[in-house]
């Protein structure tokens, strides 16, 4: 896995073939279709902010995945065991998804 951090000019062929690449400013123009991530502000010193976002996107994703699968197996075995009506627990379902979605909000 390679990551390319480059300004877009010259290296667009370079930034579409790496794992992530990452382009700077100054060629954003032509950098936008290739490059995965653009730093539009501050240069190269922003690389960091870029990692630890990525970071604490990972984190809420896994945070949201493990709050899904929990929510789902809860609901759908009370439905399966008879504790709740299957009705109920697909009125109850979109809880799943707003909560995923409230997570979501705290990266921003």
């Amino acid at each position: 896995r390679s990551l390319m951090v480059g300004d877009g000019i010259n290296d667009s062929l370079a930034l579409e073939s790496a794992f992530v690449g990452v382009s700077l400013r100054a060629g954003i123009l032509d950098a936008c279709p290739t490059a995965d991530v653009v730093i539009t502000e501050g240069g190269i010193g922003r690389l960091l902010d870029v990692f630890q976002l990525a970071d604490r996107t990972f984190r809420s994703y896994r945070v949201q995945l493990a709050t899904t699968i929990v929510y789902n197996v809860l609901a759908g075995s009370a439905a399966a065991g008879g504790l709740i009506s299957p009705l109920v627990a697909a009125l109850i379902m979109p809880v799943s998804s707003v909560t995923a979605i409230a997570l979501s909000r705290r990266l921003t």
